[in-house]
């Protein structure tokens, strides 16, 4: 099976909590096969900077119950290393999530590529901020 292009986004909380609206969103996602779930890990860092991971089958009653219906295969991508990296760079009580996800919604066009003969041979994201700054740009042409 042609597997669509995997990325992975991190979103830090400053509050250090998680919020059952971001699991409805991606629940709506995933049902809508746009993407597939590969992995969710949350992190947090409480103000003397100890950090905290947790994967999605050892969340508290509350926070499951949010994530409870949410279809994917959650674990054994992310290292400890990743997680590691997330964490530096996580300001001190605050908490992220940290989900590797494949874009479903390019698979039919990625196997017709394959089948006319072509291949990707470059690809990269546009931070939203250029995306933003270049639409400004033509509105103000």
């Amino acid at each position: 099976m042609q597997r669509g292009p995997v990325d992975f986004l991190v979103a830090e909380f400053r509050e250090g909590s998680f919020h059952g609206g971001i699991a409805t969103a991606i629940a709506r996602l995933v049902e809508q096969n746009i993407v597939h779930i590969i992995d969710l890990v949350f992190i947090s860092k409480d103000a003397d900077g100890n950090v905290d991971t947790i994967e999605i089958d050892a969340l508290d009653d509350e926070a499951a119950g949010f994530y409870a219906g949410l279809d994917g295969e959650f674990g054994g991508l992310l290292s400890d290393s990743d997680l590691e990296a997330v964490a530096v760079e996580l300001a001190p009580g605050s908490a992220a999530g940290l989900i590797v996800y494949e874009n479903v919604w390019a698979r039919e066009f990625l196997a017709a590529l394959g089948e006319a003969g072509g291949n990707v041979i470059s690809q990269a994201r546009i931070p939203a901020e250029d995306v933003e700054s270049a639409f400004a740009g033509l509105e103000d042409a």
